[in-house]
């Protein structure tokens, strides 16, 4: 695989200690009942709907969440969970597919086996080119109880990672396995 994300460093989905913040939850459905949560630090922001580049009215549209900093675009976390994708296998084979969307010129610094709130994983992270300039990317692909999968995503401008790193392993490691389907 080409592409990752280097703002979800493996120590940041596992554990650290959060930042000031209200543990406000954002919890993630999918149409087929409550998957996952996450917690959101003071201060950002959030917006969900469907992935963007897609066709809205096209069947088995993932839902995505994504957050940032208020006012500020330099960063942007995300999480989908593809209908249809039900290893970790397909949720590889299908970030490779959309990567061109993400990322130009990616270059892999950093693939590994994770574990995510008991669950198991694989965490990609590197650097690429996305509208004429550098960025920090990574991609978790996260395998939770039945046939589903989560892809949580980092686009972050040079120097932004390290600007929110405190923030960025906040929201990773508050990642919760809800009941699913």
């Amino acid at each position: 695989m080409r592409s990752g994300l280097t703002g979800l460093a493996a120590a940041g989905l596992l554990a650290v200690a959060a930042p000031a913040a209200a543990d406000v939850r954002v919890i993630y459905d999918g149409g087929f009942g409550e998957l996952f949560s996450v917690a959101m630090p003071d201060g950002w922001v959030f917006a969900s709907g469907i992935r963007p580049g897609t066709d809205p009215d096209a069947p088995n549209q993932p839902r995505v969440i994504g957050m940032n900093p208020e006012d500020d675009l330099s960063i942007w976390l995300g999480w989908l969970s593809p209908p249809g994708i039900s290893d970790l296998d397909a949720a590889i084979a299908y970030v490779e597919g959309v990567s061109a969307e993400i990322v130009t010129d990616p270059v892999v610094e950093l693939s590994q086996d994770i574990t995510v709130d008991g669950r198991p994983g694989h965490l990609y992270a590197g650097t690429g080119i996305r509208q004429d300039a550098p960025i920090d990317f990574g991609v978790a692909v996260i395998d939770m109880p039945g046939d589903v999968v989560v892809i949580g995503l980092f686009i972050g401008e040079f120097g932004a990672r390290e600007v929110y790193q405190a923030e960025i392993d906040y929201v990773t490691s508050s990642f919760k396995v809800m009941g699913g389907p």
